[in-house]
């Protein structure tokens, strides 16, 4: 990947660097999972994007999630800290902009930093991870 010409300024890092590169950065433009999670830890604003099959989308959402947010640090903080694009919004322009509105905004950025390790500090909670995270599913869940 790093020697495909487009990449040329990219570094690839090991899980030992991540930390690293991830403090090292303003904002990060990340797929939904795990990672949001990982970058809201150290602080770092990101623009998220989610996209699934059109049916399985539908599913989801018809079924399954009740809430307005996909990336757990939002739901957990219940209001958009990290900038959300899902599905349609999941376009390169979109992303794009979403990513030039923080990057014009350094007091948001900083502010907002400040909130997500606020939130990912009361998502760690007393240690009882499966049962929160239990029911937080269940709460989401149709009776």
């Amino acid at each position: 990947l790093a020697d495909d010409l487009r990449m040329s300024g990219v570094v690839i890092v090991g899980e030992a660097e991540k930390a690293d590169a991830f403090a090292a950065t303003n904002l990060a433009l990340a797929c939904s999972g795990t990672v949001t999670t990982e970058l809201a830890t150290l602080g770092v604003p990101a623009v998220v994007g989610y996209r699934l099959a059109w049916p399985t989308w539908a599913l989801l959402r018809a079924f399954l999630l009740r809430s307005k947010y996909v990336s757990l640090v939002n739901i957990a903080a219940g209001r958009e800290l990290l900038t959300e694009r899902v599905q349609t919004q999941t376009t390169g322009r979109k992303l794009a902009r979403a990513c030039q509105e923080w990057l014009d905004d350094p007091a948001r950025r900083a502010e907002t930093s400040k909130a997500l390790i606020e939130t990912t500090r009361s998502m760690r909670g007393d240690g009882r991870v499966a049962e929160r995270a239990a029911a937080v599913i269940c709460g989401m869940l149709p009776d």
